[in-house]
C-alpha cells in the first residue's frame, strides 16, 4: 500500500494512517503512528530489561531512525530506589508535519520489517550508570546477556 492509495495523499495525517497500517499488519501494537508500544511484539525481552530502549537502538542501528523511549526508563525508578515496569512503555518517533514524503514511509517500513525478521534476536538493555534526577536525559546502558 501507498500514500496515493490513501485518501487525502501527502499530508501528515494520511502518512500517519499509513505508517499504522504497515505497523499492524506486522504484528505491531501502536496507538497512532508516532507512539509505538514494542513490550508485546518484543514479548521475549522483560519489562526491566527495557524493551522500548531496545527498539529504539535497533531502529538506530538498523535504520538510522531516532526515536525515544517513553517507558520504565523514563519513569521505573521508584523514590526508595527500586525499580518498577512502567504502566505503559512506548516508543515515540517525530513525525514532522509536511515533512515526510511517501519515500520516507517507505523506507520506515522497510526498516520495520527488516527488524520483524530479527526480532528475536534483539536484546534487552541493564542501565549500568545513572543520575539520581531524570535519569532517561543521562544514562549508560549495555545489552543484557539473555533477552
Amino acid at each position: 500500500m501507498h500514500l496515493d492509495q490513501s485518501p487525502g495523499k501527502g499530508d501528515n495525517i494520511s502518512e500517519n494512517r499509513f505508517l499504522t497500517y504497515c505497523w499492524l499488519n506486522i504484528g505491531f501494537r501502536c496507538g497512532d503512528a508516532s507512539h509505538l508500544a514494542p513490550s508485546t511484539w518484543l514479548g521475549h525481552i522483560p519489562p526491566l530489561s527495557y524493551p522500548g530502549q531496545a527498539l529504539a537502538v535497533a531502529l538506530y542501528e538498523i535504520g538510522g531512525i531516532r526515536s525515544c523511549e517513553i517507558g520504565t526508563v523514563m519513569f521505573g525508578r521508584q523514590p526508595d530506589g527500586s525499580e518498577k515496569e512502567a504502566a505503559m512503555d512506548l516508543v515515540r518517533l517525530a513525525m514532522p508535519r509536511r515533512t515526510y514524503t511517501q519515500s520516507h514511509a517507505d523506507y520506515i517500513i522497510e526498516v520495520f520489517e527488516e527488524l520483524n525478521a530479527i526480532k528475536s534476536s534483539l536484546k534487552g538493555f541493564k542501565i549500568v550508570k545513572e543520575a539520581s534526577l531524570l535519569r532517561h536525559f543521562t544514562c549508560h546502558f549495555e545489552k543484557c546477556d539473555l533477552a
